[in-house]
């Protein structure tokens, strides 16, 4: 949390406020494994171990849920999020040509699919998540809490990134592990 604060942190403070607000927060590209399998798989290979690899259901089951908290992130913080064809549809593969693949028409991930929708429209309906100040007010223990304002409007966001629950007594909030909670104050 701490570390992940830091970062963030020192690019808002070493860009102008206009850069930041443009910055593209990626999770995945062309150029990159896929974000769901870069999670639980960052492994090498030949070309044709990787031709044929695939994440097992348990991996599956364990990168689907941190692939949903990193695209609350990448969403709720400052920038433009950037979308790879097919994350949202819960695309896999490693490095190139893998990570090019067709776009799974019909077979899509639904959760992800909607999960994506969701944080679309949110951030389209949310002038603090487009336009507003960060200020972080948790960020340790694998748990990050911020606030996005914007004219009098401000919206929280909290990121359980451990793996037991987070219990916030004065929201009267219990987040499971790998989960999130998105608020308007």
């Amino acid at each position: 949390g701490h570390g992940f604060r830091q970062s963030v942190m020192t690019i808002l403070e070493n860009y102008p406020e206009q850069a930041v607000l443009c910055n593209m927060n990626m999770l995945g590209t062309h150029d990159t494994p896929r974000a769901l399998t870069e999670l639980v798989d960052p492994r090498d290979g030949s070309r044709e171990e990787l031709a044929q690899r695939k994440l097992s259901y348990e991996q599956f089951s364990l990168a689907k849920p941190r692939l949903m908290l990193a695209s609350v992130l990448q969403y709720t913080l400052p920038g433009c999020p950037s979308l790879y064809y097919g994350d949202e549809a819960g695309m896999e593969g490693g490095k190139d040509p893998f990570n090019r693949r067709t776009y799974p028409w019909g077979r899509e991930d639904k959760t992800l699919l909607e999960h994506f929708r969701f944080l679309g429209q949110l951030r389209k309906n949310s002038d603090a998540l487009r336009l507003g100040s960060l200020t972080f007010f948790h960020a340790e223990n694998s748990r990050i809490g911020y606030r996005r304002t914007f004219e009098g409007k401000s919206v929280k966001v909290y990121a359980n990134c451990s793996g037991t629950p987070w219990e916030i007594p004065e929201e009267k909030l219990t987040i499971p592990p790998l989960g999130y909670c998105i608020t308007e104050d």
